[in-house]
């Protein structure tokens, strides 16, 4: 079973807490698919969401550490790039039904990664960009006032 977004992961971000909490809605529903004996046509459709999503939050995070300069920088994308290409890994041996593939080892590994990597590196990197993302949502709100 998949753990479930509670206020323990926020990392007081909203976007990237929103994004965070996201990851955790995908994952329930690839163990709820598990659960059900779920199609492979559901399964693999709820991996490539799961790609996609990652592809998609680690360009936040990392634009947002590059833009200031965050020093863990290299060392947050190589963790980010690995875990996308472990997922890749567990989606071919799903999509060749490799007798090595077993989902919920793979869901169990991707709930722990996901809990440590916010729980541990990503709270690294708050104090870093936490002023950028404010910045940034600040003149959001203010450009979208000006479209009313």
């Amino acid at each position: 079973m998949t753990a479930r977004w509670c206020d323990d992961f926020k990392l007081g971000i909203a976007i990237l807490d929103n994004q965070h909490e996201r990851f955790f809605s995908i994952l329930g529903r690839l163990d709820s698919a598990q659960n059900t004996n779920g199609n492979n046509e559901i399964l693999e459709k709820i991996f490539l969401d799961l790609i996609n999503y990652c592809n998609y939050h680690f360009a936040t995070e990392e634009n947002a550490m590059e833009k200031n300069l965050f020093s863990r920088f290299e060392f947050h994308k190589v963790l980010h790039d690995c875990f996308i290409e472990k997922i890749y890994d567990f989606y071919y041996k799903f999509k060749k039904n490799d007798n090595s593939f077993v989902l919920s080892d793979s869901i169990n590994f991707l709930n722990d990664w996901i809990i440590d990597h916010i729980m541990v590196e990503d709270r690294k990197y708050v104090s870093a960009v936490s002023d950028w993302f404010g910045k940034k949502q600040c003149n959001q709100d203010k450009s979208n006032s000006k479209v009313s």
